[in-house]
């Protein structure tokens, strides 16, 4: 329950965050933050983003991984009323939305 509550929050959290101060990692896409799993010892956050057009993701998530020690810095800042310690981040790309569109295709 701990778990999902910190994880709501970092991901509300980053969501405000990244227009602000990180646009320029996910210049020229839509970027949409859609889960965040917070280990059970709240050590460590796993951040999923999916990005629209889908042709450089892999190149916004590298960017995203190499600012992670700046972002966190910018999150802890937020959060610093609300967690003793804010957890190592890790970004991971969301391919959920790409899937359903190839499933839902070969249901045509």
């Amino acid at each position: 329950m701990r778990q999902q509550k910190v994880g709501q929050l970092i991901l509300e959290e980053i969501s405000q965050l990244f227009p602000v101060y990180f646009s320029h990692l996910t210049t020229g896409v839509l970027a949409t933050f859609t889960v965040c799993r917070v280990s059970s010892d709240l050590s460590s956050a796993k951040i999923f983003i999916s990005f629209f057009p889908t042709s450089q993701s892999d190149k916004m998530i590298a960017n995203c991984n190499k600012e992670k020690k700046e972002i966190r810095h910018k999150l802890s800042e937020k959060l610093r009323h609300h967690l003793r310690k804010i957890p190592e981040l890790k970004f991971y790309l969301d391919d959920s939305a790409e899937k359903a569109q190839k499933i839902d295709q070969l249901l045509k």
